[in-house]
């Protein structure tokens, strides 16, 4: 099942719309307002309604985690090495 070229939502089998450019690729469509929003130049990354504000949203939640959990790890090592270092 191909996506839509817009919004990235499954189009069923039968459904949407195909488009051909001139240099062979094909546009996938499901519905006439992705049609109109793409025709009209719009953004698919600034709508909130398109699968691809989600993704995004996800890649940088998942970035903060990963960030956040370096830091902690870097924290206890820093506590670690600390400790261990005799006093004069």
């Amino acid at each position: 099942m191909p996506t839509c070229s817009y919004c990235g939502k499954l189009v069923a089998i039968g459904t949407g719309l195909r488009l051909f450019k001139k240099d062979g690729t094909s546009l996938y469509y499901c519905s006439r307002k992705c049609i109109r929003n793409h025709d009209l130049g719009r953004n698919p990354r600034k709508m909130k309604w398109t699968q691809e504000p989600k993704k995004t949203h996800q890649a940088d939640a998942s970035n903060k985690a990963k960030a956040a959990k370096a830091e902690a790890t870097a924290v206890k090592t820093h506590h670690a090495d600390a400790s261990s270092k005799p006093k004069k």
